[in-house]
């Protein structure tokens, strides 16, 4: 069994430990790692992001968002929206929620 200690902030705060079965590789336990965090996230901060056509996209899925303006961000997806953009194109909209922890604004 696989156990995860998730640290918040600058490394400093621990966060809820979490032991699961299913758990069976470094990188499920590093997304449900930041699932618990965001879970207990004091602080949250809604965004919306528009780009192409995502059609796998689906709520509870975390993305990561960068933009050269501003530090990359990490967060759950909450909603998704298609919209069909002219006559031969397709966008998503997708509702986002992300923790806001330590130093972010």
């Amino acid at each position: 069994m696989t156990t995860v200690r998730a640290y918040a902030g600058a490394g400093d705060r621990l966060g809820p430990a979490v032991s699961d079965p299913l758990i069976g590789s470094e990188a499920c336990a590093v997304a449900r790692g930041r699932g618990e965090l965001m879970d207990h996230a004091y602080r949250r901060q809604t965004v919306t992001a528009t780009g192409p056509a995502m059609p796998a996209a689906a709520t509870g899925h975390l993305v990561r968002l960068y933009d050269p303006m501003f530090p990359a961000i990490t967060a759950r997806v909450t909603g998704v929206t298609h919209r069909r953009f002219g006559a031969v194109g397709w966008t998503t909209e997708l509702a986002l929620d992300r923790p806001l922890l330590g130093s972010d604004p």
